[in-house]
């Protein structure tokens, strides 16, 4: 091989090994201005998995560990949920009333809001399906987009809709 594809050769290898994969796949608006949203760390996915496996098992210890002190949901009917110790008294309520509801990940993606006035944000954007285990058609789908700091849940968005009968196989 040539001093000349020798170098080549490594020039490619190292914009391959120094590719962060960060790559830019859409926008938001902040008051008028257009800011860029990259592809973000996967880990932070492993976030909500942890979070909803251990709603899965009622492991509330974890739950809480994953939850910022101040975290904020916003839920799908005006609800506004602040702090943790909101969140767990309403959590176990809810788990009282429906003991076998399950949460299934279907699908996650991370995502960094790249601000140019303040720090970037990571949110994780996640789809479930949400299964109650009475057969009676509350099954429902959800999409919560969570901003994530030092692997926590700070902010909560929270949207949903029934399921159909076609859906529910």
């Amino acid at each position: 091989m040539t001093n000349k594809s020798l170098t080549i050769l490594l020039v490619f290898l190292m914009i391959g090994c120094s590719n962060t994969n960060t790559v830019k796949i859409g926008y938001e608006q902040d008051e008028g201005n257009i800011i860029d949203i990259n592809s973000g760390d996967v880990e932070s996915t492993n976030v909500i998995k942890k979070y909803f496996d251990a709603y899965n098992v009622r492991d509330y210890e974890t739950i809480q560990s994953l939850e910022h002190d101040d975290v904020t949901f916003y839920g799908p009917n005006g609800e506004l949920v602040v702090g943790i110790e909101e969140h767990f008294k309403l959590s176990k309520e809810f788990l009282t009333a429906y003991p076998n509801t399950q949460w299934t990940i279907n699908w996650s993606v991370s995502t960094d809001v790249m601000f140019d006035e303040r720090p970037v944000e990571n949110w994780v954007t996640t789809g479930l399906s949400i299964t109650f285990g009475d057969d009676s058609m509350n099954d429902i789908s959800r999409v919560v987009d969570a901003k994530i700091i030092d692997g926590k849940m700070k902010t909560v968005y929270i949207y949903q809709r029934q399921l159909n009968e076609s859906e529910i196989e």
